[in-house]
């Protein structure tokens, strides 16, 4: 029977460079390419919403020194304001 995949998972056909695969499934202790190339895109973008907020807060920011010249505002960080 064939594997059916939910929430949010989709069939993609790629060229993966076989010795980097390799390398990858040693140093994760992975069994199967899927979990691999899952494990590699949960790492890779582990931190990308906090480093998206943190870019929207300096924006943020700018548009307020901007508009109130003068005011210091600080920027939030994952732990709170600085």
């Amino acid at each position: 029977m064939p594997r059916i995949h939910s929430g949010g998972m989709g069939k993609h056909l790629a060229d993966i460079d076989e010795k980097s695969l390799s390398a990858a499934r040693a140093e994760m202790g992975t069994a199967t390419i899927e979990a691999t190339v899952n494990n590699v895109l949960r790492l890779t973008a582990s931190g990308r919403d906090s480093r998206v907020a943190r870019a929207l807060d300096i924006l943020a920011d700018a548009e307020h020194q901007e508009t109130f010249p003068g005011l210091a505002l600080s920027h939030r960080t994952e732990d709170g304001p600085t």
